[in-house]
This record gives structure tokens, C-alpha cells and sequence, in this order.
């Protein structure tokens, strides 16, 4: 993958930049649709008619505002910088570049922390 880096971050960026993709709409705005739909469908609606809710859903799957679009922007600037971070041996506990044998030991190592195997699992936390 550092070999190839330069590609795959073209390849991310341009996904980023796609403007077919939806990076505009927050997870609560997600829920906020969902949960309508829901509502639609308990009380019998079909949830697919002409009306005010449909507006808003295929409103919201389009361009947003200026400042959507800075904040879709500005998640996908620091993802981009911390995979290309990644890709050079920078992991976030770091301040050397490691090399490829130590980066892939690290990675094993905190896959197989207890803190993080705890997050994995819900049964394997303290209280059970």
C-alpha cells in the first residue's frame, strides 16, 4: 500500500469529490429521514406519494448549503490526511515514522488489546 500510495489516495479523493455521493447529510439528519419513514408507515401511508416528505428527502440527498458543503469538505480533507498519514508510517500514538515490520506489529498489537477487544464485544465488558 505505501508503494501504491499516490494512487490510492487519488482514487479516495476523487470518491470524496464525487458529487453523485452523499457526504452532505449528517448521521442525524439520516435518522431524522428514517424514523419519518417509519412514522409514514405505521399510519398506513405509503411513504413514497408526492408530498412534503418526499421533497425534503430528495432535498436533502442534493447539494446542500455553502456551509454543509465546507463542513462535508473539511471531514474529508482530515480523513484524506490521516489515511496519507497512515500510508508514510505515522500511526496516532507515534511520532516516528515506522517501517512497515514495526507498523504491522503495532496494528497486531492493539487489535489484540484488551480495550479495544472489550469494544468489540458487549459481553466482554467489566460488568458481566
Amino acid at each position: 500500500m505505501r508503494e501504491n500510495s499516490g494512487t490510492l489516495l487519488t482514487v479516495l479523493d476523487v470518491i470524496t469529490n464525487d458529487p453523485m455521493y452523499s457526504f452532505l447529510m449528517s448521521p442525524l439528519q439520516k435518522q431524522k429521514i428514517q424514523a419519518e419513514g417509519r412514522d409514514q408507515e405505521e399510519d398506513g401511508e405509503d411513504g413514497g406519494g408526492e408530498g412534503e416528505n418526499s421533497e425534503e428527502i430528495e432535498g436533502m440527498g442534493k447539494m446542500g448549503t455553502a456551509e454543509q458543503d465546507e463542513d462535508s469538505n473539511d471531514a474529508a480533507a482530515r480523513v484524506l490526511a490521516k489515511i496519507a498519514s497512515k500510508l508514510r508510517g505515522f500511526e496516532d500514538n507515534t511520532v516516528e515514522q515506522l517501517s512497515i515490520d514495526g507498523q504491522v506489529l503495532l496494528l497486531i498489537n492493539e487489535a489484540r488489546s484488551i480495550e479495544n477487544l472489550s469494544r468489540l464485544y458487549f459481553g466482554w465488558q467489566p460488568w458481566v
